[in-house]
Order: C-alpha cells, then sequence, then structure tokens
C-alpha cells in the first residue's frame, strides 16, 4: 500500500525527445527556439533602428511629406514591437505567437520582392533570407510543439 502514494513521475512535455545537446543549458527550451526568437529580436532592432533615423531624417533634412515620414516611423516602431514582442513570447513558449511572427514575415518577403523590382539586390537578399530563415524556424516541429506545450481548453472533449 506504501506504493499508492508514490509521486507520480514527471510528466515528459513534447520538446522532452530531444537530445540533452540539442537543448539550452538552462531552460527546457529547444536550441531552435532560441534561435528564431534571435532572429525576430534582431529584426525588431532593425525596425526601431530604421524608425530612429526616419525621425532623425525628418528633423535633419526638413522632409516635405513630414505626415508620409512619420506615419512611416510609427509603423516601423509598431512593427518593431510586435516582432520584439514574439520574440519574447516565442522564447516563453506562448501559443499566439506563430501568427502574427508568420505574417510579418511574409510581409517581408513582399517588401524584399519590391526591393527587387526597384533595382535594390543586397538589401533585399537580406531581408528575405532572414524572413526565410524565420519562417522556417516558425514551422519546425520542435518550435511548433514548444508553443503547444499548453493545454488547450477542450482539448480533451474529441
Amino acid at each position: 500500500m506504501a506504493d499508492d502514494f508514490s509521486p507520480a513521475p514527471a510528466d515528459p512535455g513534447p520538446a522532452d525527445d530531444e537530445p540533452a545537446g540539442r537543448r539550452d543549458a538552462k531552460s527546457s527550451r529547444p536550441r531552435v527556439v532560441t534561435w528564431v526568437a534571435v532572429v525576430l529580436g534582431l529584426q525588431a532592432g532593425v525596425l526601431v533602428g530604421l524608425a530612429a533615423l526616419g525621425v532623425v531624417d525628418v528633423f535633419r533634412e526638413g522632409e516635405r511629406a513630414v505626415g508620409v515620414a512619420l506615419a512611416l516611423v510609427v509603423a516601423a516602431l509598431l512593427g518593431g514591437w510586435l516582432l520584439g514582442a514574439c520574440a519574447r513570447g516565442l522564447a516563453a513558449g506562448a501559443p499566439w505567437v506563430r501568427g502574427p511572427a508568420t505574417t510579418v514575415q511574409i510581409l517581408a518577403l513582399l517588401v524584399a520582392l519590391s526591393l527587387v523590382q526597384g533595382g535594390l539586390r543586397l538589401l533585399p537578399a537580406v531581408i528575405a533570407g532572414c524572413a526565410a530563415v524565420a519562417l522556417v524556424g516558425l514551422m519546425l516541429p520542435a518550435v511548433v510543439a514548444y508553443t503547444q506545450r499548453a493545454t488547450m481548453p477542450f482539448a480533451d472533449d474529441a
């Protein structure tokens, strides 16, 4: 009867099927989740930096279309905020992250295509490369499993 009161074994999470070498040392987070979060964080930083350059440009060069320039600055700041929130949420395993992050990456690919049509080569290649890495990373099984760790409501009703 003493065995009836023994603690239940720990529930192995979906990410526990990965070898220990493929995980971060301080958490049970798969390394690919960390790398995708870093890419999203870098994209957020670039957008915030571009917004700062836009503000400097408006005040230093006396931009004629101040309204349009400030709208682009606000859009870049909002995009940076969204990507930063996605990076932080992905690192925490939040289930809402993959949708907005995927949408932003698809928009980044479209921006890169537009820049290629405008005659640029290097900048669109960097934008498309980062977006492709993030998109592929967001769809990897380890990332999907990590962001679906929480029990979904009504999951047991099936």
